[in-house]
């Protein structure tokens, strides 16, 4: 376990030793000022559907982290113009997956501008103006709800459409594009998987697609997305998947297991023992935005989903919303 000079709370110490004792890291990637690319562009072959540069073309730039989150420059070549496309689609649903928070992250995206929302059935907007975030609205139903007592304002809204198994398969993308170019064959099956749809209804509530992490308030701690490729250590006896992807972005920490491996073949049929990734952040922040959310999804789901329900609540002091 790396030395930590955090005071975390007693869950999180837990979780802390328990899964750095059982997973080291292997890589760690993020935005930068000046672009980095993956890969060697001479021997352009897409580790995704396996063909190269005599059948595919590779022009366009391959964001390894969505550019929605406010990567800019960390790129890919392993990834064709036809994946990338295909891929595209996923980073869609992913966004508005977050839908209003990425507004009140106040990250700018793809168009280098902070997204502004807009609630069709009830007419609210929220948008980014020089002064800071305003929102207005024309709707008949009620949108606002204002607790003078806690000091807090909860706004309900709904979530733009999205299709659930799009965010882990984009979740999976960036862990593959971090791998070493020798084990790709050993996820051979999570390629596949990522490509396709025919199937994903196979996939339903498959356990190792799973994503949990957690929703920090307060102002976002991650305004610049990377990713961490954690690696389970060569003496580790457990019942655990090899790998596990960390992804950081404007509140939130994700984890979700690179499925799939020929590695974990002896984990087929037995109760997978997963450590969860500690939340590394000091309690100081908490004491001053309040508390943070657990998160444990299952989006697996390959049915689009609309009209789902999303609260967010801050107090009038700080801005803090909740997932």
């Amino acid at each position: 376990m790396p030395e930590l000079n955090l005071k975390l709370d007693e869950l999180n110490s837990r979780r802390a030793k328990s899964f750095f004792d059982t997973y080291e890291l292997e890589t760690i990637a993020g935005d930068s000022k000046t672009k980095f690319y993956l890969g060697n562009k001479d021997e352009q072959v897409c580790r995704f559907c396996n063909k190269n540069k005599t059948e595919v073309t590779f022009k366009s730039d391959a964001h390894v982290i969505p550019q929605f989150m406010g990567n800019k420059n960390l790129l890919s070549y392993y990834e064709c113009d036809l994946c990338n496309t295909l891929f595209s689609k996923y980073e869609d649903s992913f966004a508005n997956f977050f839908g209003i928070t990425r507004t009140f992250s106040q990250i700018k995206g793809q168009s280098n501008k902070v997204p502004k929302y807009k609630d069709p059935k009830t007419g609210l907007e929220v948008f980014l103006t020089d002064t800071g975030i305003q929102m207005t609205t024309i709707g008949e139903k009620d949108v606002f709800k204002i607790d003078e007592e806690s000091k807090s304002v909860e706004i309900i809204t709904e979530r733009p459409g999205y299709i659930p198994i799009h965010i882990p398969k984009t979740i999976i993308k960036i862990g593959l594009s971090l791998l070493p170019d020798e084990e790709m064959l050993n996820y051979d099956h999570a390629r596949g998987f990522i490509i396709q749809k025919e199937k994903d209804e196979f996939y339903i509530n498959n356990t190792l697609l799973r994503i949990f992490g957690y929703f920090i308030p307060g102002p976002p701690k991650f305004r610049k997305p990377f990713v961490q490729l954690y690696k389970r250590k060569d003496e580790v006896s457990k019942l655990c998947p090899q790998r596990q992807v960390i992804l950081y972005y404007s509140n939130y920490c994700f984890q979700m297991t690179l499925p799939f491996s020929e590695n974990d073949i002896q984990l087929q049929g037995k109760d997978i023992q997963l450590p969860i990734f500690p939340l590394l952040i000091d309690n100081s922040h908490f004491e001053k935005f309040g508390e943070y959310q657990q998160l444990n999804l299952n989006l697996t789901s390959n049915e689009k989903k609309t009209g789902e329900e999303h609260k967010l609540v801050f107090s009038f002091e700080s801005t803090r919303y909740n997932f």
